[in-house]
């Protein structure tokens, strides 16, 4: 509510000022949208199915192995000592598999966030370039604001002059 107050004072007094011209971008969809952001998001979600196929193979394993160790603990005659040192063998394995999990998810996020980053500062530039030419005085990033016109938004411009500037 601050900031939005904030913005507001900001708004009203710059609209003061003078004649001014505003545009918003959908950060989020420059990202999803440009050639480079297609290709950056395609590749880490081949990764992500070739790793989650690694960890679903492994979990598989982990369900055998448990199945084993619950048929093994209802015979009578089963040796319980090699039962318990099955089970906690199965309870290394899972948190195992459970930590690999996250691991995998981490290193992902970082992969995606890296993308993103590298992207977004490249954008920059590129709007750098659009504010010049078409003289903006300012542009708001569309997830920060409640409401604005679709004329004011300049985010599909800026996915043009992005492919055009990095092919």
């Amino acid at each position: 509510m601050k900031y939005l107050l904030i913005m507001m004072s900001v708004l009203i007094s710059i609209s003061v000022m003078g004649a001014n011209k505003f545009a918003v971008v959908d950060m989020q969809r420059i990202i999803l949208e440009v050639n480079q952001g297609k290709k950056a998001m395609s590749s880490l979600k081949a990764e992500k199915s070739k790793k989650e196929k690694i960890i679903n193979a492994k979990k598989q394993n982990f369900m055998k192995q448990q199945k084993e160790l619950e048929e093994m603990m209802k015979n009578p005659a089963a040796d319980r000592a090699k039962a318990e040192a099955k089970y906690k063998e199965l309870a290394q394995t899972y948190q195992m598999l459970q930590m690999e999990a996250q691991k995998m998810q981490q290193e992902l996020m970082k992969k995606e966030q890296a993308a993103a980053k590298k992207i977004l500062e490249k954008a920059q530039a590129v709007l750098a370039k659009i504010v010049k030419k078409e003289s903006y005085t300012m542009v708001f990033n569309k997830a920060a604001l409640l409401y604005a016109p679709p004329s004011v938004d300049i985010t599909n411009q800026l996915i043009r002059e992005y492919n055009k500037s990095y092919k």
